[in-house]
């Protein structure tokens, strides 16, 4: 699609921006309320947010006793949807945080983890050679860390170019350059560790077993995210669901989220 058509349509979305977050820098802690509050309270994307979390409880069924960590808490309600033992983490301090540390510096003991989670979160890390060394090293055996991340195809490319602010690189290396938690990110970085580098990832941590599905070509972006109004209502989410389904023969081409389900071998 021309870059001059791209640009009138990201300044049409523009017009759907919630009002108390549309001057607001994704980077500042102070929008956090505010995008939680717009998750949680529009029914179609918090049915969105609460698949997603489905799956993580799923995924997470059949792991050991233990401390249960969310990396990157951000905007979501996980917590609120799985229960009091899951403890949220984050780079900033938020009231929707639990305590506050980078993933690549995790401040657990070795073998004291039984699973972590993260939605949307992988493709701001850094480094996340750092983060999967301490993934490794915190991990109990049997223990998972389960991430929701960004697929990349040319229908994912399309609407990351349309619908998101966030940089997008499939031929960047693992590192992402700048300090700004948010805006300085790849949405391409999961794809590149799991399926373009994915041989070069098993050499690095042999200790980890992965596993990807993909899924979600059509809700998560057009649920506008917590960022953006959609005037669909929660009761339509199943039909979109029904149309999923019927596309799940090309995923592969069509699939804009993949779950990643790594266990600590």
């Amino acid at each position: 699609m021309p870059m001059d058509k791209i640009k009138i349509i990201k300044k049409l979305l523009s017009i759907l921006k919630y009002s108390n977050v549309k001057n607001m820098s994704y980077d500042d802690p102070e929008i956090v309320p505010f995008m939680n509050y717009n998750i949680k309270n529009h029914s179609f994307v918090r049915k969105v947010y609460e698949e997603f979390y489905r799956i993580f409880v799923s995924s997470a069924s059949n792991i050991p006793e233990g401390k249960r960590v969310e990396l990157g808490a951000g905007y979501g309600f996980f917590k609120d949807f799985a229960g009091k033992s899951i403890l949220r983490s984050d780079i900033c301090s938020s009231h929707n945080n639990d305590v506050k540390f980078s993933a690549e510096q995790i401040p657990f003991k070795d073998k004291s983890i039984s699973a972590y989670f993260m939605l949307g979160v992988l493709h701001h890390i850094k480094n996340p050679e750092n983060l999967f060394n301490e993934v490794v090293r915190t991990l109990k055996k049997g223990g998972k860390f389960i991430l929701i991340e960004p697929n990349v195809n040319l229908w994912a490319k399309l609407m990351y170019k349309i619908s998101h602010s966030e940089p997008f690189n499939s031929e960047a290396g693992w590192r992402i350059e700048g300090n700004r938690p948010l805006t300085d990110a790849n949405l391409a970085l999961p794809w590149i560790m799991f399926i373009r580098d994915r041989k070069m990832f098993e050499l690095k941590f042999p200790n980890l077993h992965v596993n990807i599905k993909l899924h979600n070509p059509i809700t998560f972006q057009i649920s506008g995210a917590g960022a953006f109004r959609t005037f669909l209502p929660g009761f339509s989410y199943p039909i979109f669901k029904f149309i999923e389904i019927l596309l799940t023969p090309f995923y592969k081409y069509v699939a804009m989220w993949m779950t990643i389900e790594i266990e600590r071998k």
